[in-house]
């Protein structure tokens, strides 16, 4: 089983959808999970406060490892905490879609107001936090068993290192 992980605007939620369309693979998004048991969007739970959704997440992680999904799409925090990483090393194989900062500045800037921790930024402050929260948390991102460097690496060769990878574990 493969995970992916990344910041906000990396292309997880995209690759998983393409994975599903593409091929075979049962896929599943964590955050779409979350909604779904949940009856509640991100923004709402987020409103109630950030920690709570982060508790969430967790426990929803542990529960969908349960399943049999070949890819599951965690959320931009996901990855950034010990007790995840913990999971996430026992069940899966993990993939690190890596952008740059302008890369993903360029993604997020005219999605702002889906995301609820970056709805209230100026374009301008955005781009320093992404900086900043990119560099808290490359240290987490890095741990991941696989890095796609999205910006020197295109969708064929990660869905061919996916195929490769999953032959060889298999």
């Amino acid at each position: 089983m493969f995970c992916l992980i990344g910041y906000m605007g990396a292309g997880k939620s995209y690759l998983s959808n393409y994975m599903a369309d593409n091929s075979d693979w049962k896929v599943a998004d964590l955050d779409n999970y979350i909604v779904e048991k949940e009856g509640a969007t991100i923004l709402e739970m987020m409103q109630n406060s950030e920690a709570y959704f982060r508790k969430l997440e967790s426990a929803y992680l542990q529960e969908i490892t349960t399943s049999d999904f070949d890819l599951v799409s965690l959320g931009g925090g996901t990855a950034c905490s010990e007790e995840n990483w913990k999971i996430i090393k026992k069940k899966y194989t993990s993939i690190y879609l890596k952008w740059s900062v302008d890369t993903l500045f360029e993604r997020l800037k005219h999605d702002k107001a889906d995301r609820p921790l970056i709805a209230h930024f100026s374009d301008e402050d955005l781009k320093e936090f992404i900086q900043k929260s990119l560099n808290e948390r490359e240290a987490f991102y890095t741990r991941a068993d696989i890095i796609f460097d999205g910006d020197h690496q295109t969708l064929e060769e990660l869905t061919a290192i996916l195929s490769n990878y999953a032959i060889r574990k298999g």
